[in-house]
Parts: structure tokens; sequence; C-alpha cells
């Protein structure tokens, strides 16, 4: 299980930083990452979506804003891959993401995300997400404004 886990994160991430290379991101790639319905949690509150037309809508919609602050790839600086039982996991990544300053100067940002992820069958789903104030670190750094 954690070979397929790790596998699907490296895989995850190839598809993130092609989406912010491209204007044509594999929607479908990632929208598979995705259990039929997740949770997303933060200090924003609870989300719950569907993976749907709504969620292939909104992936652009969130590659082009990162691309819009500068966003130019993501790394994963350390993975911590915590078995729940035969066919669940969390998993801790801890992302390295680099970014370009609108007057040029790149800026690296790392944050933790913790991702719950079921494996059926050799496949992995994503089903919650965990994660800080991520707004607030983009704030702190000048990519984008304060609210």
């Amino acid at each position: 299980m954690k070979a397929l886990i790790h596998q699907f994160f490296d895989d995850y991430t190839r598809r993130f930083n092609d989406a912010l290379n491209t204007e044509t991101p594999d929607i479908e790639g990632m929208a598979a990452c995705f259990a039929s319905c997740f949770v997303e949690a933060g200090l924003a509150g609870i989300h719950c979506s569907r993976n749907n037309t709504q969620l292939r809508d909104m992936l652009p919609k969130g590659f082009a804003f990162y691309r819009s602050i500068g966003a130019v790839s993501m790394k994963i600086g350390s993975r911590v891959i915590t078995p729940l039982d035969k066919c669940h996991a969390m998993v801790r990544i801890h992302w390295q993401s680099l970014y370009r300053k609108q007057e040029g100067n790149r800026l690296e940002i790392g944050f933790d995300a913790h991702y719950f992820v079921q494996v059926i069958d050799g496949t992995v789903k994503i089903f919650a997400c965990v994660t800080g104030d991520e707004q607030k670190q983009l704030q702190e750094k000048g990519l984008t404004p304060y609210s």
C-alpha cells in the first residue's frame, strides 16, 4: 500500500506542475485523484465536494489562480504515510512551493497538508484533506493582497 501511495503522490505532483505550466491541464487526471465525494478542512472551515462537472470546472480556475500569483512549481519536501487499516492511510506531505514574484524574485514557501486516502484494487483516491492557513502565508509573502 505504501508504494502505491508514494507513486500516487509523485504522479499527483507531476500533474499539478504540468497544470501550472500549461493552459490545458490534465483535468481528468487530477479529478481521478479524488473519491466520488471528499472533504477539505482548514481554518476557513469544512467544505464537502463531489467529484463531478463542478470539480472539473473549478480545477482550471484554481490552477489559473496559482499561475496568476506566480506559482512555478510544487515539490514534495517530505512525506509520512501512516496506514490506518488495510485500505486507508493518512499521508502528511510537506510541500515546497516555488513562486516568482512580479519583480522577478523567486520565493519558496513550505506548508503541510494531511491527506486521507483509500486504496482499493490498486487504486488510490483522496477522500479528505486537512490544511493550514495557506492564504495567510501567501498574504504574508506578498503574493496576494490582505483582505
